[in-house]
């Protein structure tokens, strides 16, 4: 590991506030106003389909966002209007899916799933399904590559069962613990603990709201006791923000308010974000998150009356990780470097990378340079041929080192990164030798190597 110490001397500390904030953008076309709609995101950008408008009533279009304008598609073929329905993207089947909702406000309650193509929608017709619904949670499991379904009300009262779907059909899935019965709440996919997420609700007959908090590990619910809660809540938006690795909610129905707060779980604690612009506070709005773009993406929703406001919210400063060159190879095989899921050199944080495959058990050692392009008076990428090591170059100045901890054919090394703000944009570079005897003459071989830059969330 290379020293804290390392790094903190680039830079005084001071006391730092949250970095991600809300943004307002204003595209040339909107889909009406709406509340109780489905917002769901691919590759391409957002995906908006139905959900409640107070003029025309409740809507069956389809309407694609890009990222900065809104397009109404056209698809031969849809799902009937309807509102308090749920949605999310399948990431291993490229397929949007929607599942139930309602015709009206008073009932009308449908248990049908849809699935677009990219063009088109097509009822997938199932031997078995949740009860007919409306204001349940649906998200994708990246870890089982199935999507999740929990809650919601149904003709008989609230639901506290959990499905999946596979893309053929739905299976209930028996658990020895689950979240009581509720409806009108969240339901977030943490890929990198494998976990879902979901908080308050609805429940009962009036305005009763819960403010617990579940998680889903693929088999079992479990209740989590934060110290901090964001207190009774139900028709937030909730979404798990991949690239700062934190469930992002905001705002939703509080009785008798609604909050115009954004709130933040880490796996631990809920957190309160101090934020210098934001929505006003509202309910029934969708939100999903763009992946492509880094940053979490609403629409609409009711506040004073229902509105057609589209808002982004995610850090100016994004951490960043990439690799570049080319590794050369070792007798245990070609070494590259991975960044460790969720580890992104963010400060406060810890930057992680892997690097195999490696002969088993060898000593690994990482350099950390801040050029790419030079090493005193060589230029980078420097070929290391002549001392042995054929075919292998190195790619990042070697100002200091550290040694990776070896567990069999891969190593990991880690960089804690202090919580000091003027860090914010520092760039370094990365490359690992692996101490290799059989490898060449030279007797190591390297890795590719990494570009960093130290982001704040």
């Amino acid at each position: 590991m290379i020293p804290r110490l390392a790094l903190a001397l680039l830079a005084a500390p001071c006391s730092l506030a949250a970095q991600a904030d809300w943004a307002q953008l204003s595209p040339t076309q909107l889909p009406p106003a709406l509340s109780d709609h489905v917002l769901m995101a691919d590759v391409r950008g957002a995906l908006l389909f139905g959900g409640d408008n107070p003029t025309t009533g409740l809507s069956s279009d389809t309407w694609r966002f890009d990222g900065t304008n809104w397009t109404q598609l056209q698809p031969i073929n849809k799902p009937s209007a309807r509102m308090r329905h749920a949605g999310t993207y399948d990431r291993a089947r490229n397929r949007f899916v929607v599942f139930g909702g309602s015709t009206s406000l008073a009932g009308g309650l449908m248990n049908d799933t849809w699935e677009f193509d990219g063009n088109d929608w097509k009822q997938i017709t199932t031997t078995q399904a949740p009860s007919a619904r409306n204001d349940h949670a649906m998200c994708y499991d990246t870890v089982g590559r199935r999507i999740l379904l929990y809650g919601g009300r149904t003709a008989t009262g609230d639901a506290q069962d959990t499905w999946s779907y596979d893309g053929t059909n739905w299976t209930q899935i028996t658990t020895t613990a689950s979240p009581p019965g509720r409806r009108d709440h969240g339901l977030a996919f943490d890929p990198f603990r494998g976990v879902a997420l979901t908080y308050g609700g609805f429940y009962g007959s009036g305005l009763n709201v819960r403010q617990d908090t579940w998680e889903f590990d693929g088999t079992n619910w479990a209740q989590r006791m934060p110290t901090q809660v964001p207190g009774n809540r139900v028709g937030y938006g909730m979404v798990f923000d991949e690239l700062r690795a934190r469930t992002v909610m905001f705002s939703g129905y509080a009785a008798p308010s609604q909050p115009d707060e954004t709130w933040e779980w880490d796996g631990n604690n809920w957190t309160l974000q101090s934020v210098l612009s934001k929505p006003t506070g509202r309910s029934g709005h969708a939100m999903t998150y763009d992946f492509v773009r880094g940053r979490s993406l609403l629409y609409g929703g009711w506040d004073t009356g229902h509105n057609a406001e589209t808002w982004v919210y995610g850090t100016a400063t994004p951490a960043r990780f990439t690799t570049y060159g080319t590794a050369c190879s070792g007798s245990g095989g070609t070494p590259v470097l991975a960044l460790v899921p969720g580890k992104l050199p963010w400060i406060g944080d810890t930057h992680e990378v892997t690097i195999g495959p490696i002969v088993a058990n060898a000593p690994v050692l990482m350099f950390l340079g801040f050029s790419d392009t030079n090493w005193g008076a060589f230029t980078l990428p420097l070929p290391l041929t002549t001392l042995g090591a054929t075919g292998c170059s190195l790619l990042a100045s070697p100002d200091l080192a550290g040694v990776a901890i070896t567990t069999g054919t891969a190593a990991t090394w880690s960089l804690p990164i202090p919580s000091t703000a003027t860090l914010v944009g520092t760039k370094y570079y990365l490359q690992a030798l692996v101490v290799d005897a059989a490898a060449n003459t030279f007797g190591a071989a390297f890795s590719d190597g990494g570009s960093s830059e130290i982001g704040r969330r």
